[in-house]
């Protein structure tokens, strides 16, 4: 039910990134957030090493200044 869909994972890089892998394994490109860089990129390519599209950006949630565009 994800083929072709865009999956938006905050948090990413630590246990919700499991989910990240499950959407990413049903057929969605991952768009993956965390303040972790190391570790969202780490998941990231992880992803991508399994064939599937993804990309990871810096991101922290609780500043509202860091998500406004």
């Amino acid at each position: 039910r994800v083929e072709a869909k865009v999956a938006l994972v905050t948090g990413a890089a630590k246990g919700i990134g499991l989910n990240a892998r499950l959407f990413a394994r049903e057929g969605a490109a991952d768009a993956l957030t965390d303040i972790d860089t190391g570790g969202i990129m780490a998941v990231a390519e992880e992803i991508e090493a399994a064939g599937r599209k993804a990309i990871g950006f810096r991101h922290k949630m609780v500043e509202e200044t860091e998500s406004k565009g």
